[in-house]
């Protein structure tokens, strides 16, 4: 009898886990941002998909969904995001980085029709492809997640390169999540498998890894730095925190949170340390126009898409 619904469970598993696999594929490689009554049902499916893998979790070896959750990730690796645009900036922005120029200081609808600029079809394609609010905002991003838009332009201007070189970044730091937010879990007394809501998460896949949102580096940052205060290690937390706030900016929410869980002098120390590395971190981009610009990128991010 035990043995039939192990059977059982486990047919439902694969059966499940290969339907995942073309929903993944689907919307890696053929479904178009416009699709909406294409897009709607698969990522619904996917999502009952994900309730199924929560539950089979129970019976199943732990160790198959961590690799599904992977898997699901690399199907991805070389498709073009066609849910969202923001990586014409992420490029636009780290190449600027490699030609010298300060992303915080220029609109790319300035830049583009200045003269002296390289004004080659691959910039064209970034400027084309990032549509009208990016080409008229300065760039909001902060300077790591700037250092990693710049990290591909080394190598080579090619978009498809960019977009594989970003995607192995998101594919890394989730795995770090992962490896990291079992122990935070088993620190706080948590089932370990809790980790399954964030890394067999449909939305999470797509958002982060299929679309190239850096909000997987900074969850991975966020959760070392919670583990790390879990362990004591409160100057090596505050570093990673600063870290996290510097891919974004929404970390700084939890900081009311660290000072009450650090109490105050310890929490006064930590706030110090992040701040002094926020602050470092800023002043290779600084110059007279850094503050208005960058202020009224942040407004308009706030403001706008709250």
């Amino acid at each position: 009898m035990i043995e039939n619904q192990f059977t059982k469970a486990k047919l439902i598993l694969t059966i499940v886990a290969v339907l995942s696999v073309v929903f993944y594929w689907l919307i890696a490689y053929q479904i178009k941002r416009s699709d909406f009554f294409f897009l709607f049902p698969v990522y619904v499916a996917l999502f009952i998909n994900f309730l199924l893998f929560l539950k089979l979790s129970n019976s199943q070896n732990f160790n198959i969904f961590l690799w599904l959750g992977i898997g699901f990730r690399l199907l991805f690796i070389f498709s073009i995001p066609t849910l969202s645009n923001d990586y014409f900036r992420f490029i636009w922005d780290g190449n600027l980085i490699s030609e010298g120029l300060n992303p915080y200081s220029y609109l790319p609808s300035e830049l583009i029709t200045r003269e002296g600029f390289i004004n080659s079809g691959f910039y064209n394609q970034l400027y084309i492809g990032m549509g009208n609010l990016s080409q008229n905002n300065y760039t909001n991003y902060p300077p790591v997640n700037q250092l990693l838009f710049w990290l591909p332009s080394i190598f080579a201007k090619n978009i498809t390169f960019h977009i594989v070189f970003y995607r192995i970044i998101m594919i890394i730091a989730d795995i770090g999540t992962l490896i990291i937010g079992r122990r935070l879990l088993k620190k706080l007394n948590i089932n370990e498998k809790n980790i399954l809501f964030y890394f067999l998460n449909p939305f999470i896949i797509i958002e982060l890894t299929g679309n190239l949102h850096f909000e997987a580096v900074m969850i991975f940052f966020l959760v070392l730095s919670f583990y790390l205060l879990e362990k004591n290690r409160r100057i090596f937390s505050s570093m990673f925190f600063a870290f996290s706030v510097l891919i974004k900016l929404v970390p700084l929410i939890f900081l009311p949170f660290i000072i009450w869980k650090t109490r105050f002098k310890n929490g006064f120390v930590f706030l110090i340390i992040s701040g002094i590395i926020i602050l470092i971190s800023y002043l290779p981009f600084l110059d007279v126009a850094f503050f208005e610009n960058y202020t009224s990128s942040i407004n308009l991010y706030f403001q706008k898409f709250e």
